[in-house]
């Protein structure tokens, strides 16, 4: 009970407990002991359950900390940084995390990944006087990081990571010879067919299992080229040997993929221009061998990207570190079932990677 007094005068006060904040229903020492069980990792439910307090007030005492903690992280220090999206919802819904790679703590979350989403970062970054100071940005392809980074950082350098680089060729450019090759193959088998039906002494062809056997040859082709042969087995090293031997276009692109590793490997920015000349040039060849026309547009993407490719090599930076980031705010999804607050989901996120 609180009491309530009335003094001589006529004005009347209500009695003010230090240990229990105005209108708040559990001590600061229950708090207190609420946020010390939550920082431990336990869930919010498990904790509410614990202490037999409502899941909300359990929630809320978990923002404030939070917000008391990460609201307003310390950014003096920032000079190399990563910028990667990631999905919340299903049906492309995105948000996006801004990493500091020194440190290695996420200092913001935005909702979005469009320009107008993210510009709000930017300006807060001028606000706190460090965007002149930051040297370099690590983004993925998204053609709107850059466009930003360009216009609030004019002094930082762009870098292009390389694990973006090469889903790109792996989807534009080896799957889509797959499929390229699948086709020329059914037409070859299709004339084939043709030719063994209309002579009447040769046994006619099944010409769906032909099919089926030519797809099961290429599946999975892509996967086999983009990877390092020391990390691969003796007998996908056989089947990668076999596919080259009997695929032109395919040993044709092989070298590609070790090509690009070298651009990022490069000891300076004049050999990983030469090598990056060197490898649109065979892109463009091998478009016009094989009339492919994804190896010539891969090979334009990449000159028009080239000085964030070229730059790669003196930064030695990539959003790899934020991805591995990724895989934990997945998890931290899977464990709540979701958030309905965006703001708390945000700060979780930076207290989970609050840096060194």
């Amino acid at each position: 009970n609180i009491r309530r007094v009335r003094c001589n005068c006529g004005c009347r006060r209500t009695e003010r407990i230090t240990w229990l904040d105005p209108n708040c229903r559990y001590t600061r020492r229950l708090a207190s002991e609420v946020q010390t069980a939550l920082r431990s990792g336990r869930s919010i439910s498990e904790v509410s359950c614990s202490f037999n307090l409502n899941w909300k007030a359990v929630k809320g005492l978990d923002k404030d900390q939070l917000k008391f903690l990460f609201d307003d992280p310390d950014v003096s220090s920032l000079r190399r940084m990563a910028i990667d999206e990631f999905a919340i919802h299903k049906g492309h819904k995105y948000a996006t995390a801004f990493m500091d790679l020194d440190a290695g703590k996420v200092f913001y979350v935005v909702k979005g990944k469009t320009q107008n989403a993210i510009e709000v970062v930017f300006q807060w970054l001028k606000d706190k006087g460090v965007a002149d100071q930051i040297e370099c940005v690590a983004v993925d392809m998204n053609a709107g990081f850059p466009a930003m980074v360009k216009k609030h950082l004019p002094k930082a350098t762009l870098v292009y990571d390389l694990f973006h680089v090469m889903q790109h060729f792996t989807r534009d450019v080896l799957i889509e010879g797959r499929k390229f090759l699948f086709k020329e193959k059914s037409k070859a088998l299709s004339a084939a067919a043709e030719a063994e039906a209309s002579n009447a002494g040769s046994t006619p062809m099944d010409l769906r299992k032909a099919k089926r056997e030519a797809k099961k040859e290429l599946r999975g082709a892509e996967w086999l080229m983009v990877r390092s042969i020391d990390a691969l087995l003796e007998s996908a090293r056989e089947r990668l040997g076999n596919l080259i031997k009997d695929n032109a276009m395919l040993a044709a692109l092989y070298p590609i993929a070790e090509q690009l590793r070298g651009i990022w490997r490069a000891a300076s920015r004049e050999n990983a221009a030469a090598l990056l000349a060197e490898l649109t040039e065979l892109l463009d060849a091998i478009a016009e061998q094989f009339s492919f026309q994804p190896a010539r547009l891969f090979a334009a993407m990449l000159r028009r990207r080239s000085s964030g490719i070229v730059a790669a090599c003196t930064h030695r930076v990539g959003t790899n570190r934020l991805e591995g980031a990724n895989n934990k705010i997945k998890v931290l999804k899977r464990i709540a079932y979701g958030f309905r607050d965006f703001e708390y989901f945000a700060l979780k996120i930076k207290g989970m990677l609050p840096g060194k």
